[in-house]
């Protein structure tokens, strides 16, 4: 590991009057010298030594998104829309799973940071982009093709490829959730 501190991050040479760092003449830029030299720097929040290819440590990370879903606003959930856990890739396409997860980790639906998922549909296809390389630059697409394409894309944006996160802030009511098992409200 080598700070951005450390002598052996960069050097001043003086014989070429200039920093040098990894083989490289910064002249006297100093800064860039030390950057290009260094393998670690200060985070910017709360100053541990972090990779200097981050700017901020995994925790203050962490507080950022923290920050970032309390000011998100709240929406109720619908039970079946799927959910993220913040700072996470774990998805719940369903009650059940929500329910299993918090079974497994023994903890409150309502405890977790959980934010509505939007859905991703299918782009539709513009035909003058798609044979772009093919027409003459006075020519337009025919009217045939273009009506087949309208039809195609009409069912194209139909075509739910994928969930990302929303802009909502789930909320979890207690008695809308129960445990299918039991028949117990978690």
């Amino acid at each position: 590991m080598i700070k951005i501190t450390d002598k052996e991050a960069a050097t001043y040479q003086t014989n070429i009057s200039g920093w040098v760092a990894g083989g490289r003449f910064f002249g006297k830029d100093e800064r860039a010298a030390r950057w290009n030299g260094c393998t670690h720097v200060a985070c910017k929040k709360c100053g541990v030594t972090i990779d200097k290819m981050y700017t901020i440590c995994g925790q203050c990370q962490k507080n950022e998104a923290i920050k970032r879903f309390d000011k998100m606003p709240k929406k109720e959930w619908d039970g079946k829309t799927p959910l993220l856990l913040l700072d996470s890739d774990l998805f719940f396409d369903s009650e059940d799973e929500l329910l299993d997860y918090c079974l497994d980790f023994v903890i409150n639906p309502q405890e977790l940071r959980l934010i509505i998922c939007k859905p991703i549909y299918a782009e539709p296809i513009d035909p003058g982009d798609y044979y772009s390389d093919d027409l003459s630059d006075d020519s337009i697409i025919p009217d045939k093709l273009r009506a087949a394409f309208d039809c195609l894309n009409e069912e194209i944006s139909q075509v739910l490829l994928s969930w990302c996160p929303g802009e909502y802030a789930a909320i979890i009511r207690e008695d809308a959730l129960h445990d299918t098992n039991s028949g117990n409200i978690l």
